[in-house]
């Protein structure tokens, strides 16, 4: 369980160390490096924690009920009821970024859709060329999320 000192630090000190932590999440130039700072700084149990709690937010936002969020994520509900309250009542950035991440995943859907019914125009050439199978199965595994 992850442990904060019981030594409280002075308001500008805190304030300054927290400008440094943001500062160095926001300079992040990829997603490859930004993995790597993770897994350099945070110990296997907080990036489980944070990824969860980002996770229970992203399926509140998807109007999953508790029991599908304890079932996938294997969190407790009064974990899940702590994200939910800091999500209505605190959340503005998170909501955010939940929210384009949203938008994101409604643009891949549809075009995916898209996809899926120009995939269904039979090809010119011979119905079920190699390459025409091997764009249907490609794109069939794409639409597949664990959640």
């Amino acid at each position: 369980m992850t442990q904060v000192s019981k030594y409280t630090l002075r308001k500008d000190v805190s304030d300054r160390i927290f400008e440094l932590f943001a500062k160095i999440l926001t300079s992040m130039p990829n997603k490859e490096r930004a993995e790597v700072f993770i897994s350099e700084f945070f110990t296997p149990t907080e990036k489980i924690m944070l990824s969860k709690r980002v996770a229970i937010m992203f399926l509140l936002e998807k109007r999953c009920d508790y029991n599908t969020i304890k079932d996938i994520l294997k969190v407790s509900s009064s974990t899940i009821a702590t994200v939910n309250t800091l999500r209505q009542y605190r959340s503005k950035g998170y909501r955010k970024l939940i929210s384009k991440i949203l938008k994101d995943e409604k643009m891949n859907t549809f075009f995916g859709l898209i996809l899926d019914k120009l995939l269904e125009i039979p090809a010119s050439s011979r119905e079920g060329s190699g390459s025409w199978k091997y764009i249907t199965r490609k794109s069939k595994k794409s639409h597949e999320k664990p959640f």
